[in-house]
């Protein structure tokens, strides 16, 4: 039987059917333009027909002045003008009473915010499909029709309006991490939020407020483990993996080693963050490889899938027999671990050892060629940083002169790129035409403004620049670091670097080296910079507008200089030997190479001696069959051949071989079972670093977190932050950080964390008789999981107490006391087991001791003190007063 009440609506105004024809063609011939005015975008015009359409029109209850119910037809769509220019929009009447300004998929809906830009009657159309605009006309109807929802109903709404506000607050911990601002700006960013109109949860739900710094920690902790175990799965499909660790201390001076994972993801190799570990103070290649193995083995990750490790040259890693490399590769099933130390760090160590040598007792020291050459760029650096007067005097010789602002930089051991760019600024203040530092230092040391130590400094300075041996050595570097090493140390730090990329760079660079030191007639080429210096001052002591002070033979520097360079060609020699697994893996792999052998592809030998190497090198991989991958690889050659051909671009290794596999997986469905095993060896080509910069970039990300006035984070908080700094990269509005916020709020809303914002009641399902009262959170104690064997009596599920060997310090500390530990030697017992109170009952005795550390911090000494501990405390009190009568 029907609804009585359903039978009683009546319809007050037909649903609206098309336009007359009458009508609609008078809108017509009012936006007929002539056809040379015709423009092939959209409509630029609002038509007053539109809103005649069935589809701008939603329903709603209203009652008559009997009270029956009926259904009234009313349109949500006007126009809309833009504020800024003027210009017509389509606005939405219903989304903007119910504030639907974002759409389900985290994007913003126009039509109830500033309005839609495309005038047309099918984007009319689909806007009233649209899921919030449905939503909105339910809202709509449950607002008219006058009737109590029910509880399932409301708690679902007042549950999703929570639920938005907790997103909001997870998408403004996320804005915190990406910019580097602290966690205590979590308080000010929501009430900035609020302000603006962001839906937010009130400062206090339930008794728990959700706007402090450790809510917001809360928050992170669930995006990072989301992040964390997105990355697991993108490992877990990875067929081979790499690792690049680098350690340090923070500035909290703790000792940490942070971790990179390089893996493929459709065949494109990735580099992401994966954790960084704590080594509690101890920083050797045991601890580094117990603590490694422990978040492996937490992370469910398979080791045997590991082929490369990159690290810097400290022995820690790169030692043969103890460093972690060779430690991983015996004490774990790690078979085809290979190590690859970091080409930036070595060359970094070629420029530095380059100029050291040892003396009679064997002692390396810097020679005073490159001491005294350092020395003076501290001098010139520390002259201008100490003082604003004298950068603001240079500033104005620079404007004088019409130069560009240079400014003088410090010379840092770690930072590859600091002695270029310290030589630079100097070089460019030198120049003659552009010698604003030398106008400066003179004009110093003769003015009587400034004090006498003032002048006399900047005259001693003037001096020691001004002197040829500092003018020949500063030209002969800068040539150096602008054409030898800068152009080598900035490829060095790209992640996709290819093997004879680099080799070939190495190559050159040795040849121009050799070619600045070949003699001839007399003389050498030199680089660009030296030589004109030479040829300027070589007849005649002036440099531009001023006189070199002191000039000598230069013969000594000539010599000074080849030595150097020699000295730098036998430490690239050793540091960079040509690498027969990366040789190998080029040959096969690197798409510079196969076009430069492309004439030898229809070779039937090409590549089998490379690739017996690599089956032998591979043969303990699991999931690699060394023996199918001959027949593989002789059919894989035609396919590179043909792919050769249609290749229009230099594209780098990586999209090379995307583009290859996307290419041939769409022609052959069994591609990848038929090429398994060569696919396995151009994974391994893929994932492997020439570097360890990523680490360096890590620990950047990290000082900017862990600051001096934020020193105190702890190891756990950081890692937390720089998983979703470093993990989550994509824009606040994107689709990946709207489905990690979705997924984080699953994990922090799950059933066992009984979050209060669950627990909830309306008004009319509480009794008459209630009295409302603050709910206070109960104190449950979670119980831990024992892991260890336990035996079991048969009248008893619990386990047994087993019987303790050690007790717990009575003053709270957490530490026990045990006879075989060395540390608790010096303990002490409590007041009633020492001799003098013997008489105090062995039911009263407490059998407590106060361990070493606590002893230490209390002050009382082994020998005649007697510690009381807070039960026997009394005892103490009463001996006293017996005194005292």
């Amino acid at each position: 039987m029907s609804n009585p009440e359903e039978l009683t609506i009546t319809t007050v105004d037909k649903y609206p059917s098309s336009l007359s024809s009458s009508s609609s063609a008078e809108d017509e011939i009012m936006y007929i333009e002539p056809y040379y005015k015709r423009s092939s975008s959209h409509r630029k015009r609002y038509l007053s027909s539109w809103e005649n359409d069935p589809a701008s029109f939603y329903s709603s209850y209203v009652y008559d002045s009997l009270g029956t119910k009926q259904i009234k037809y009313s349109c949500w769509l006007y126009k809309k003008s833009n504020e800024n220019d003027g210009s017509v929009m389509l606005g939405c009447r219903l989304c903007e009473q119910y504030r639907m300004i974002k759409n389900k998929n985290g994007k913003e809906n126009t039509w109830a915010t500033k309005g839609f830009n495309v005038l047309a009657l099918d984007k009319i159309k689909e806007h009233r499909v649209n899921e919030k605009h449905k939503e909105a006309e339910e809202l709509e109807l449950q607002r008219t029709s006058m009737n109590q929802p029910d509880w399932i109903s409301t708690r679902t709404i007042i549950l999703s309006r929570q639920e938005e506000s907790i997103k909001n607050l997870m998408y403004s911990c996320i804005y915190l991490c990406q910019s580097d601002h602290p966690l205590n700006s979590f308080i000010p960013l929501c009430d900035l939020l609020e302000k603006t109109g962001v839906k937010l949860l009130p400062a206090d739900v339930n008794g728990v407020s959700y706007r402090n710094d450790c809510a917001a920690l809360s928050f992170l902790q669930h995006i990072a483990s989301v992040l964390h175990q997105d990355l697991l799965q993108k490992l877990s499909k990875s067929p081979v993996l790499g690792f690049m660790m680098d350690e340090s201390t923070s500035r909290s001076i703790e000792k940490n080693c942070i971790v990179y994972v390089r893996y493929l993801e459709d065949f494109e190799p990735r580099t992401s963050f994966y954790g960084i570990v704590n080594m509690e103070g101890n920083g050797s290649a045991d601890n580094i490889v117990k603590r490694i193995n422990k978040l492996w083995e937490r992370d469910g990750l398979k080791k045997s899938k590991s082929c490369w490790l990159a690290a810097d040259n400290a022995s820690t890693f790169t030692g043969i027999h103890d460093g972690v490399a060779a430690k991983l590769k015996k004490q774990y099933d790690m078979p085809c671990l290979e190590l690859s130390t970091c080409v930036a760090h070595s060359y970094a160590l070629v420029g530095k050892q380059s100029g050291q040598y040892l003396d009679d007792d064997g002692k390396i020291k810097i020679r005073p060629f490159i001491a005294n050459f350092e020395n003076l760029l501290g001098k010139i650096y520390s002259f201008f940083s100490r003082s604003t007067s004298r950068q603001h005097k240079l500033k104005q010789w620079y404007n004088f002169l019409t130069m560009p602002e240079l400014k003088f930089k410090k010379l840092f051991d770690i930072r590859w790129l600091s002695i270029r760019d310290s030589l630079k600024s100097i070089m460019n203040n030198m120049k003659p035409g552009n010698q604003a530092l030398l106008a400066f230092l003179e004009h110093t040391s003769y003015d009587l403004d400034v004090t006498k130590s003032e002048r006399n400094n900047a005259a001693e300075l003037l001096m020691e620049i001004l002197d040829d041996r500092f003018l020949f050595v500063l030209h002969f570097h800068f040539d150096l670091h602008e054409c030898v090493s800068g152009e080598l140390t900035k490829i060095m730090q790209k992640d996709d670097l290819s093997y004879k990329v680099l080799m070939d760079k190495i190559a050159d660079k040795k040849e121009m080296l050799v070619s600045w030191t070949k003699e001839s007639s007399g003389t050498y080429p030199w680089g660009p910079s030296l030589a004109e210096y030479i040829n300027l001052t070589d007849t005649t002591d002036v440099f531009g507008a001023f006189k070199i002070r002191s000039k000598e033979s230069r013969d000594d520097l000539k010599k000074e200089c080849c030595l150097h360079i020699e000295r730098l060609l036998q430490e690239v020699e050793q540091r960079f030997p040509v690498s027969e697994l990366h040789r190998c893996l080029s040959y096969l792999f690197d798409p510079i190479m196969i076009e430069e052998n492309q004439y030898l592809l229809n070779d039937a030998t090409f590549g089998r001696r490379e690739l017996q190497y690599l089956r032998r090198k591979y043969e303990k991989l699991s999931d690699f069959d060394s023996n199918n991958v001959q027949t593989e690889w002789e059919s894989f050659k035609s396919l590179i051949i043909n792919f050769i051909v249609i290749k229009t671009s230099n594209d780098s290794p990586a999209l090379f071989w995307k583009k290859f596999i996307a290419l041939k997986s769409t022609t052959n469905q069994y591609f990848f079972e038929q090429y398994k095993n060569i696919l396995m060896l151009l994974s391994i080509y893929l994932i492997f670093p020439l570097n360890s910069t990523e680490c360096e970039r890590g620990y950047s990300a990290a000082n900017r977190i862990q600051t001096i006035a934020r020193s105190r984070i702890t190891n756990e908080t950081l890692e937390c932050l720089l998983t979703v700094r470093l993990l989550l990269t994509n824009d606040i509005r994107s689709i990946r950080c709207h489905h990690i916020v979705e997924e984080a709020f699953k994990s922090w809303n799950n059933p066992e964390s009984s979050r209060r914002l669950n627990r909830m009641q309306l008004m009319i399902d509480v009794p008459d008789d209630y009295e409302p009262s603050r709910q206070v959170r109960p104190m449950v104690k979670k119980r831990k999981l024992l892991n260890c064997a336990t035996t079991y009596s048969g009248n008893s599920n619990r386990p047994k107490k087993p019987r303790a060997n050690s007790i717990k310090c009575a003053n709270g500390c957490g530490r026990t006391i045990s006879s075989d530990d060395p540390m608790q030697v010096n303990a002490i017992l409590c007041c009633h087991q020492h001799e003098e109170y013997n008489w105090v009952d062995e039911e009263d005795s407490c059998r407590r001791r106060l361990c070493n550390f606590c002893r230490i911090k209390l002050a009382a000494p082994t020998e005649t003190s007697v510690w009381f501990c807070e039960d026997h405390r009394d005892i103490h009190e009463e001996t006293e007063e017996t005194i005292i009568s």
